[in-house]
């Protein structure tokens, strides 16, 4: 999911860990009201405030509407999938996801 958000396959390092934080947020709120959760509100903030440098390696200028984007996303192809994400993080090339 991460990587359908950026423009290219050879995204950099910092990219890829925000797309992931992205998709983390995306996955775990596609399934709830989750617009006035604080969570939520504070992670936007964060997001856009790290994309802001390399917002170009992105197919949007913000992570809200990249989030949103995930969502959809996970919804139309892992509706009735209802864990959550506990922790995800990119290091040394490699994609680590812990689930709950």
């Amino acid at each position: 999911m991460a990587t359908s958000i950026l423009r290219k396959k050879d995204a950099s390092a910092e990219a890829i860990s925000i797309a992931l934080q992205m998709t983390h947020i995306a996955w775990n709120y596609a399934d709830e009201e989750y617009k006035d959760e604080p969570g939520y509100v504070q992670g936007i903030q964060e997001l856009n405030k790290l994309m802001r440098p390399i917002k170009k390696e992105f197919i949007m200028d913000d992570a809200e509407s990249l989030i949103d984007t995930l969502m959809k996303y996970k919804m139309k192809h892992h509706q009735s999938d209802k864990r959550a994400i506990f922790f995800c993080e990119y290091r040394d090339g490699n994609v680590k996801v812990t689930w709950r």
